[in-house]
């Protein structure tokens, strides 16, 4: 017999981009649903003006900083942010 366990699907909270700039509206329930105990970590923001336009003209720019020469990056290396270790160069 097997046992059969009750899981729990977590949930991508989603802003819209008026929202975050709306001050007068409270987000501390979405933020804490996003990052709180219970959080997924990850939240969605949602019809940002010229987005479509700026992740075309940025992610080229991707593949050319990821194949600059070791001591171009060494430059743009600032340890001071306190740069957590990933899969580009080992540093992110």
């Amino acid at each position: 017999m097997t046992d059969i366990k009750e899981t729990k699907t977590a949930q991508i909270v989603e802003f819209d981009y008026t929202e975050l700039l709306d001050k007068s509206k409270p987000l501390y329930e979405k933020i804490k649903n996003a990052y709180g105990p219970e959080g997924v970590g990850i939240c969605l923001i949602k019809n940002i003006p010229g987005y479509v336009e700026a992740r075309k003209q940025f992610l080229p720019l991707a593949y050319d900083l990821a194949h600059l020469p070791k001591d171009s990056l060494a430059k743009l290396t600032k340890p001071e942010y306190m740069h957590a270790i990933g899969w580009s160069h080992g540093v992110e």
